[in-house]
């Protein structure tokens, strides 16, 4: 597929995960049909794009930055489009691919994951997003992201179980204990609550006995008022 659906493209810094405060190129995609409860980030507008069109949009950001985040919505979602363009545009920007991604779709992330140098992957809670639990899904996801730079985010809400935070820490470590996790307060919104500083310094010694690199960070950018 030669199109895409994009809601917009826009330089900032990155606001999330050990890459924050990093000047990035911001290609948000259009949809994602898991809609967590925390979900801040739905665009209601988006425009179809060839890939020759995003090139060229891309191409006019002449300002020095270290990446191109494909972000969203979730990009895997639109795999076919990208296993057609990530070939196309790494050779002209020569700037790394920074993949966020719900973590949740294995088979589409082999077909790009050549592609990609970073992966920013989601484990997505059942307790934290009113959704069914993906073990399964994030297993797999995560043993193929590994053949990248890869880290996993967990957004954790007042109503996030210990058990939930368990079950995520047995499958990181199964297949890495090296991977980093980082522990992401959701940021109050439409009745989803934060937890508490007590319950996150629970959830980090919880998680650190077990994997090398945890930390507790909020959205850096919410915080400075950007994009």
């Amino acid at each position: 597929m030669n199109e895409a659906k994009i809601s917009e493209i826009f330089m900032s810094f990155q606001g999330e995960g050990p890459y924050t405060g990093t000047r990035q190129l911001f290609i948000r995609f259009y949809g994602c049909s898991l809609q967590c409860a925390f979900c801040d980030t739905k665009p209601k507008t988006m425009t179809v794009m060839s890939r020759e069109d995003l090139m060229r949009k891309i191409l006019e950001f002449d300002k020095p930055y270290h990446s191109i985040s494909l972000t969203g919505g979730e990009p895997l979602e639109q795999v076919d489009f990208l296993e057609s363009f990530l070939p196309f545009v790494k050779p002209q920007t020569q700037k790394l691919i920074y993949l966020e991604t719900n973590g949740i779709m294995p088979e589409q992330l082999s077909r790009i994951i050549k592609y990609v140098d970073i992966v920013a992957m989601d484990f997505k809670l059942p307790s934290s997003t009113g959704k069914r639990p993906f073990w399964s899904e994030h297993k797999r996801f995560l043993e193929i992201a590994l053949a990248k730079e890869v880290f996993v985010k967990i957004v954790v809400t007042y109503n996030t179980t210990l058990e939930d935070i368990t079950k995520a820490k047995e499958i990181i470590q199964s297949v890495s204990n090296k991977v980093p996790l980082i522990i992401q307060p959701v940021d109050p919104f439409n009745g989803i609550n934060e937890p508490t500083e007590k319950r996150l310094a629970q959830i980090q010694r919880m998680c650190s006995g077990s994997l090398e690199k945890v930390r507790v960070m909020g959205q850096a950018h919410k915080k400075a008022g950007i994009k």
